[in-house]
């Protein structure tokens, strides 16, 4: 058979560490904990969020939405693109990448949703 070349250098090189059947769950809860506590400081570091005038549970569930979307983009960003990083559950770097993920996120989605506001109503 013939072998595949792998790419050296970068995340190529990890060992990618498989977590026992009990602590599935714990991942879970820790990327919810993570995705709301990211979305509610990126709430609070944006100015004039596009989603400034929600209230209540709606509230809470677009700030899980946008840092659960911005902790997947730092992710992507920091420790497949640039190799920075790695795959623990709960550490500094993780949550510092995924409060930037979720920052750009939340930059994107305000930018979207006042062009659409702004070509949606009549001049």
């Amino acid at each position: 058979m013939a072998q595949k070349a792998i790419p050296s250098g970068g995340y190529a090189d990890r060992k990618v560490r498989v977590m026992p059947d009990r602590y599935k769950g714990v991942a879970v809860i820790g990327a919810i904990l993570l995705g709301l506590f990211c979305g509610i400081v990126a709430r609070i570091l944006v100015p004039n969020d596009a989603f400034r005038h929600m209230s209540g549970p709606v509230s809470w569930l677009v700030s899980l939405g946008l840092g659960l979307l911005g902790a997947l983009v730092g992710y992507l960003i920091f420790t497949v693109g640039l190799g920075i990083g790695d795959t623990d559950i709960f550490d500094w770097g993780g949550v510092l990448s995924a409060l930037i993920g979720t920052v750009i996120v939340l930059l994107i989605f305000t930018w979207v949703m006042r062009r659409r506001a702004r070509t949606a109503s009549p001049r």
